[in-house]
């Protein structure tokens, strides 16, 4: 993905066009009350929900402290449990008084944020503008926008750490990163990965301190969280998600602890399947991670990263597909990727039209996802072989 448009008049006027475009058919989709979300019984009712109850549980905290980890339906806490983020986000909007923000202006600099970012994603499709159209309408999009969902943020910041990376700016990029995981945890595999970008001591050591920060920052946090996390497979997606589907079914449910073993069997046919597929189409994803610039590539390095990760931990809503769609998006702009881009683009587009709700059709959107996943973390291994090629792992191994 070209993390470079800042040089070039052209594309930066195009990019800020294009998000102009969106930003206005959120607005118009928002001042209407989202009909399409409505017809697909998926509206958040209007009021930017989720940065609403992240205000909401911001002024809990001066109260109530740790203990908005609690019951979400406890009436001793004043519905203010749930929360199941870093306590530092209520903290800061607790220290600054942030809930006295009207919650329609924050929404609609959300809905300009996210309009950013799409508008930045859908140059990589070349022109592809019935395919981009449907990128910007599909639910997950439109659902992020009606919610104004903190996800925002952190793909913006994921992507202005990635610009950082490409101008050489390796500390801001971790900084950034850091915020991140203090906004939610599902960044912190991120610094991992950024040993890949750590070409001396210094910047190792510097990352290994910030790494190990964060995880203290939000270690106790962590904790609270898994007790809270349901079984809502829903508007999940993730590696979990074929359990859950069967758990729903009585005739499964004395079986429960071995429903995961078909999470693990559907994810190794996929990787089959890829295999095969990439053997058909004679090219190797693990040989082109091998020989991709992490360099000029660090858009889809973090953005796979987050991925694969958010797929595993399967605890992923539909709306977090957004972190799908930059990664997938990158390597249909890519010319190592151009045999297959076409077949990328239609994967990507049942991933975002045939996730929940599509009428009983989730089934597929999950399977797209998965081999999206697959492509991803093949191309990711070939990635990190190459770097511990470089690091001499294998010559110290085998002496």
């Amino acid at each position: 993905m070209n993390t470079t448009w800042y040089r070039d008049s052209s594309k930066r006027r195009s990019l800020f066009r294009t998000s102009l475009l969106i930003f206005l058919f959120f607005s118009i989709m928002q001042i209407t009350t989202w009909i399409p979300l409505r017809y697909w019984k998926i509206w958040g009712g209007g009021n930017f929900v989720d940065i609403g109850q992240l205000l909401h549980w911001g002024d809990c905290y001066s109260e109530y402290g740790i203990q908005v980890y609690g019951d979400v339906t406890s009436k001793t806490l004043g519905y203010c449990g749930g929360y199941i983020y870093p306590r530092q986000v209520i903290q800061i909007i607790d220290l600054l008084n942030l809930v006295r923000i009207d919650i329609q202006f924050l929404g609609f600099i959300m809905l300009l944020l996210l309009s950013l970012i799409l508008a930045y994603i859908l140059q990589n499709l070349q022109k592809r503008n019935i395919a981009s159209i449907l990128i910007v309408i599909c639910p997950p999009t439109m659902l992020i926008a009606d919610r104004a969902n903190v996800d925002i943020l952190i793909t913006l910041f994921a992507l202005f750490a990635a610009f950082a990376l490409n101008r050489s700016h390796f500390y801001i990029s971790v900084i950034l990163l850091f915020f991140t995981v203090l906004i939610k945890f599902y960044t912190l595999p991120t610094l991992l990965i950024f040993f890949l970008y750590a070409k001396n001591v210094k910047k190792k050591l510097f990352l290994v301190l910030i790494t190990i920060f964060a995880f203290v920052l939000i270690r106790k946090d962590l904790a609270f969280v898994s007790n809270l996390l349901g079984n809502e497979n829903e508007r999940q997606f993730g590696i979990n998600v074929w359990s859950s589907y069967l758990y729903d079914y009585n005739f499964f449910k004395p079986y429960a602890s071995y429903l995961t073993l078909i999470d693990y069997l559907i994810f190794f046919l996929c990787i089959c399947s890829v295999l095969y597929y990439q053997d058909y189409k004679k090219f190797s994803l693990v040989k082109i991670g091998q020989t991709l610039d992490i360099e000029k590539n660090a858009v889809f390095t973090l953005f796979a990263t987050v991925s694969i990760t958010v797929f595993v931990a399967g605890t992923s809503v539909d709306y977090r597909l957004l972190l799908l769609i930059i990664p997938t998006s990158a390597l249909i702009g890519n010319s190592f990727f151009v045999p297959i881009s076409k077949d990328l683009l239609v994967l990507l587009l049942i991933c975002l039209w045939l996730t929940f709700p599509s009428g009983g059709l989730e089934p597929l959107g999950d399977l797209a996802v998965e081999i999206l996943v697959v492509i991803l973390t093949l191309i990711m291994v070939g990635i990190l072989k190459s770097y511990l090629r470089s690091m001499n792992v294998f010559r110290r191994i085998r002496n």
